[in-house]
């Protein structure tokens, strides 16, 4: 689920995605100034989030200047413009360094160009020490490099680096009419990377996208213009960390670059994605500002595919925030119960849960489709988790796709039985003895709750017996979500959890998953420790386990919709992995008890009524995650 991105604003750190790992935007503040020194500053710019900024101006030195207002139509607030020194190869360089790393990598930025007739810029993603000194960049600390020469009557013709570093337009588009020098011409460009010895997908607008190993992308207005480009010469695996854009050997007129709404990447924007059929996207978080009582709107686009409205059911996303305190800990953000705008795009409605943990995005009426929406906030009661002030605080969103269920009767099946091995019906009666979940004699009355020993009455007025409307996974948890989880961790609770899945290993003090879309195994070692990993993430994202019965209706839908029953909408249920649940038996657990959001110093849920012995599993192993949410 999820990119994160994080944003500086008056003095504010706050954003995300998903699901899931980290993107940064470096709109470089609001102040103004000029650097001409061929000294090398790290204190001109603003600081970014992640990694150091820099600049150095060559011999016979041209300059770096932050210009607020800059060009109207390049960006936001301030902006930098960069006019290369002439006559010399001493490069002239703006540098952003030792970021996060990842062995794939997103850089974004808008770009103009104006007054050259033989200058040379070039932008550079990798990782090296050229990155941060006063040196021409080296090819073998280059993963991709693209270059713009400006030539006479405004033209530009631009290339990209080979693996011994040699640039060509071979693979481009319209390497020779596609740039041009005027102020009013901005171009949105984007890279893709990827360093890793797998193929990996992203997306664009919405539209999934493929990286061949060891190559990038390179999009120009939404355009694709360079596909599965060759890597130079950093070599295949090493992380990407850094980025650059410099002048190459200038002449007598080399013209400005201007850049500005800079955004980089540890992580491609599809590394979120729980299934392969849809997708899920939460990304451009920003602040707007403080509002009376303690509040704060945390903005961001939410997208996803396949949702759906009916007059049964729909999905939604469960939509959730974390911030880190002023000791490094990850804590949970409680939403206000109102002040959440719904952004432009797909109509839909933002439903608060009353114990401020998160709020439900649905569709506003029925149809089907995809989602989309722009600008959308929630309202982030920081008063309520005892702050009295947000600043410097980072916050991460995360999204979750879920199907909700409806109130209403059901059909059971698998391992349950009425008398005469007939086919048992939860209604608002109380059933007759079943056999169900290894209990040969339970009654369940679906409005009430369940008779434990069978003797008419209801002993557990708690259990989630499935006849009440609630909210569960849509798909299995992801290797990538487990992965977000643990980054959201201290090293002791991720000693007692462990890392699930296949697929996650830890780079750069963040963990990553190279499968990010499979479904994460639960069980994946000798200690056995699925159910205390379910209960700790359910805990973790204001969610809890899902009944035995809340199974059940899941799985078989209601005598209303299908007399022969029918799967509600969440996929693969008791399908690819082995379903985890509370048992009947597990007279302690409470269907309005979800997670708050912390866990122990240790590691482990804290949530009244959750024991790891009243985990079961649908079918055998390996075991899967999917949880649950009662709905208001």
């Amino acid at each position: 689920m999820r990119l994160e991105k994080f944003i500086l604003i008056s003095g504010m750190v706050i954003l995300n995605q998903v699901v899931w790992s980290q993107t940064w935007v470096y709109d470089l503040g609001s102040d103004t100034g000029v650097f001409s020194s061929t000294t090398g500053s790290t204190g001109f710019l603003p600081p970014p989030t992640s990694g150091t900024a820099r600049v150095r101006v060559g011999t016979n030195p041209g300059s770096i200047v932050m210009s607020n207002p800059g060009l109207t139509e390049l960006g936001t607030n301030t902006e930098l413009a960069i006019t290369s020194n002439t006559g010399s190869s001493s490069t002239t360089k703006f540098s952003v360094y030792d970021y996060a790393a990842g062995i794939t990598s997103m850089l974004k930025f808008k770009v103009a160009f104006s007054g050259g007739t033989n200058g040379v810029y070039n932008c550079w993603i990798g990782d090296g020490a050229t990155f941060s000194d006063n040196t021409a960049l080296s090819n073998s600390q280059v993963f991709a490099g693209l270059r713009w020469s400006l030539g006479a009557s405004n033209t530009i013709t631009y290339f990209v680096s080979g693996s011994t570093g040699v640039f060509a337009s071979s693979g481009l588009m319209n390497s020779t009419g596609l740039f041009v020098q005027n102020t009013s011409n901005v171009y949105s460009v984007e890279i893709y990377a990827n360093n890793s010895t797998l193929s990996a997908n992203y997306l664009v607008n919405g539209s999934p996208q493929t990286l061949a190993t060891g190559s990038w992308d390179l999009w120009v207005d939404g355009v694709l213009v360079g596909n599965d480009l060759p890597k130079a010469g950093l070599p295949i695996e090493a992380n990407i960390d850094s980025f650059a854009f410099n002048h190459q050997s200038s002449a007598s007129n080399p013209g400005t670059i201007y850049i500005d709404d800079i955004e980089y990447s540890n992580v491609l924007p599809a590394s979120n994605l729980q299934n392969p059929l849809g997708y899920l996207l939460v990304q451009d978080v920003l602040t707007t500002g403080n509002i009376p009582g303690q509040s704060i709107q945390v903005q961001f686009d939410l997208d996803w595919g396949n949702t759906w409205r009916d007059d049964i059911n729909w999905d939604a996303v469960w939509v959730f925030m974390k911030y880190k305190d002023a000791n490094g800990v990850w804590q949970h953000a409680k939403v206000s119960p109102s002040g959440h705008i719904n952004g432009l795009g797909t109509p839909c409605l933002i439903e608060p849960t009353a114990d401020q943990m998160g709020a439900f995005v649905r569709l506003a009426q029925a149809g089907a489709g995809n989602f989309s929406s722009e600008g959308m906030q929630l309202q982030w009661n920081y008063g309520a988790d005892g702050l009295a002030s947000v600043s410097g605080l980072e916050v991460r969103v995360y999204a979750i796709e879920m199907v909700y269920t409806p109130q209403g009767d059901y059909s059971m099946s698998l391992g349950a039985a009425a008398p005469g091995n007939k086919i048992p019906v939860i209604n608002s009666r109380l059933s007759p003895v079943l056999s169900a979940d290894g209990d040969t004699s339970v009654r369940i009355k679906g409005d009430a709750g369940v008779d434990l020993d069978a003797n008419g009455t209801v002993e557990n007025t708690t259990y989630p017996t499935g006849y009440y409307p609630f909210y569960v996974f849509k798909y299995e948890m992801s290797e990538q979500q487990y992965a977000d989880f643990l980054n959201c961790l201290s090293p002791a609770q991720r000693t007692t959890l462990g890392v699930a899945g296949s697929t996650i290993t830890q780079t750069g003090g963040q963990y990553f998953a190279s499968m990010p879309n499979d479904v994460c195994t639960m069980n994946n070692d000798t200690t056995n420790r699925a159910p205390k990993r379910i209960l700790a993430y359910a805990d973790w994202s204001g969610l809890r386990p899902f009944s035995y019965l809340e199974y059940q209706k899941a799985l078989n839908g209601s005598k209303a919709s299908n007399p022969n029953g029918q799967m509600f909408g969440v996929k693969n249920l008791g399908g690819s992995l082995s379903e985890p649940y509370v048992r009947i038996s597990g007279s302690q657990f409470n269907r309005e008890n979800h997670g708050n959001g912390v866990l122990t110093n240790i590691g482990e849920n804290n949530v009244i009524g959750w024991v790891e012995s009243q985990i079961g599993f649908i079918s055998g192993s390996p075991a899967g995650l999917r949880l649950c949410r009662t709905a208001e």
